[in-house]
């Protein structure tokens, strides 16, 4: 469901018009997650200025967050993983969650998340590895929720584009 719709200005882009939109909802306890270009400190503020919780997705627009996230220790942390079938694939996501460090600029963060999704189609294996900063807590989103939050993030997308 889209509930609302803000243009772009010309000779703008996109970073600035989700603020404007978001500011016209009541996001006392949402969780708003938004595209990675998204990802900017800024729109972190508006959303917990609020009352609201994000999920961002981290990638290559944010290299030194991105590259920090990377460099966590994550292979000594406990994974939570489901499996599922379907449209002709084997996909297993596994995420591993571990409490935002100090070092994270964004405002509230709580918790970083590596997300690892392996899809196998007619024997052919991909990996895609995702990490993800949200300012919900351990509390309000454990690793299957975080993943469930993600994953309803990306069939969004899927279902918009």
């Amino acid at each position: 469901t889209v509930l609302g719709q803000v243009a772009t200005a010309a000779k703008s882009n996109e970073i600035p018009t989700v603020r404007t939109l978001l500011a016209s909802f009541d996001l006392t306890g949402v969780v708003v997650t938004v595209d990675a270009m998204h990802t900017q400190t800024d729109t972190a503020t508006a959303i917990t200025d609020a009352g609201g919780d994000y999920v961002f997705t981290v990638k290559a627009n944010q290299p030194s967050l991105y590259a920090a996230c990377k460099k966590l220790p994550w292979r000594r942390v406990r994974a939570h993983s489901t499996m599922a079938t379907g449209h002709g694939r084997r996909v297993r996501r596994t995420i591993k969650v571990v409490a935002a460090p100090a070092w994270i600029t964004f405002t509230g963060a709580a918790q970083i998340a590596q997300i690892r999704r392996t899809t196998t189609r007619a024997g052919k294996k991909t990996v895609e590895v995702v990490y993800v900063i949200t300012s919900a807590d351990h509390h309000a989103a454990s690793p299957s929720t975080l993943a469930t939050w993600v994953q309803g993030h990306w069939g969004i997308e899927d279902r918009a584009h």
